[in-house]
Order: structure tokens, then C-alpha cells, then sequence
């Protein structure tokens, strides 16, 4: 998480990216890293990363990598919705614009 959580702030759109495929990746299916992720505030962001980032490959990985950590994770989940989760995850649908279609449909 270390290496991680940083690079979703780099100005870099391909840093971004593979930090978030990384984080996505990494967190499916393992519990010991969903818990280093809920632990060091990774659901925050990527909300954070999904709801601002304006390149729709970076906010598709997000959206990706937020739903490995809370999958089959009930600690995430309820902390995906005490962060406001739910809201961002609705802006999806407000916005008609094509790069949100993909992010739609996920």
C-alpha cells in the first residue's frame, strides 16, 4: 500500500491506471489484502480517484479495483457506504456523457 496509494495521485494517467490495476488486482479474492486496503483508506481513494479523475480508463479501473475490495468483505462495504459510496457510484448515471456508458454498465 505503500507504493500504491501515493501513485493515485501522480500526475500520470498511466501511473494511475496500473497503480489501481495493481490494487484491484491484488485485493481479489485476498483477504489479507482487503484488509491492508480498508486499513490504510483505500475505499476513500477510490471513490476519490472515481468520482474526480477525469480519464475513463483510470475511473473504470477504480471502479474495478472498488469492487474487489468489498467483495465478500462485509467491513468494506459498510465502510464503502459510511464514505459516501453510493452517491459517487450515482453520478455515474447522471452523467450521459460515452465514456460513462462503459462505467455504467460495470
Amino acid at each position: 500500500m505503500d507504493v500504491v496509494l501515493p501513485s493515485l495521485n501522480s500526475s500520470s494517467t498511466l501511473v494511475r491506471s496500473e497503480a489501481i490495476r495493481l490494487l484491484g488486482s491484488a485485493a481479489q479474492s485476498n483477504i489479507a489484502v482487503q484488509i491492508a486496503a480498508l486499513e490504510s483508506g483505500s475505499i476513500n481513494a477510490l471513490l476519490h480517484v472515481l468520482a474526480l479523475d477525469q480519464d475513463p480508463t483510470v475511473r473504470s479501473r477504480a471502479l474495478y479495483a472498488l469492487s474487489c475490495l468489498v467483495r465478500r468483505f462485509p467491513a468494506a462495504q459498510i465502510k464503502l457506504l459510511a464514505s459516501g459510496g453510493l452517491e459517487v457510484l450515482a453520478t455515474l448515471f447522471q452523467n450521459e456523457a460515452q465514456d460513462n456508458l462503459k462505467l455504467q454498465v460495470r
